[in-house]
């Protein structure tokens, strides 16, 4: 909790010290525990970006240098990682849906603004 409320400036460095010494936190312990309350990337997101950065027919490794994913679980992830649809593809979809549908002129664009381009 104390992660939390330093990273979202409501306790001061001070504070957030002195509460992760109380649970036995060394220095070194407290930087990690403050980096694992930041955002990161879920697995599939992870997974994509191996396929960019690394041998996209093994991701294997790409993935484990960013997370330790189980290799149990390993396969999951990789499959549910290709269930996305990209902007482009969901553009598409949306211009064919167009042909059967009659929208008003700006409702594509309207549409269009909503679909994440990151």
């Amino acid at each position: 909790m104390a992660s939390t409320l330093f990273a979202r400036n409501k306790i001061d460095l001070d504070v957030f010290n002195e509460r992760l010494a109380w649970q036995g936190f060394n220095e070194r312990e407290r930087d990690f525990a403050f980096e694992g309350v930041m955002p990161y990337p879920t697995i599939p997101d992870i997974m994509s970006w191996a396929r960019y950065h690394g041998d996209y027919k093994d991701i294997n490794k790409a993935v484990l240098s960013k997370f330790r994913v189980h290799d149990d679980d390993f396969d999951l992830w990789e499959w549910l990682s290709y269930q996305r649809i990209t902007t482009v593809q969901a553009q598409t979809l949306l211009k064919i849906a167009l042909k059967y549908v009659t929208f008003r002129k700006h409702t594509l664009f309207v549409h269009s603004s909503n679909i994440d381009t990151g």
